[in-house]
């Protein structure tokens, strides 16, 4: 059974999501890359903010698969721009 807390972190985490998105339609900057990393960065932002200083309990642990996950898209994204911009300027 969740808890508040993880309820709590949930609703931070969509929130944020919605937010990002909402601002990329509203500029016309809307994208599935873009999405994922408005989501991954809400994700990454909302994992810090609200990380416990003494106790990390269990569901927290479970956050680390989504967030290395996300990571590896990240940088795979990152890469394949950089590829692009390098194959472009030659």
């Amino acid at each position: 059974m969740p808890t508040p807390r993880q309820y709590r972190f949930l609703r931070a985490q969509l929130y944020a999501t919605l937010l990002g998105v909402a601002g990329l339609a509203s500029v016309g900057a809307l994208t599935l890359e873009h999405a994922f990393l408005v989501g991954f960065l809400a994700l990454v932002a909302t994992a810090t903010l609200t990380a416990p200083v003494h106790v990390t309990p269990p569901w927290r642990r479970r956050l680390r698969w989504p967030l290395l996950l996300g990571s590896a898209v990240f940088l795979a994204l990152v890469g394949a721009r950089t590829l692009e911009k390098l194959l472009a300027a030659l």
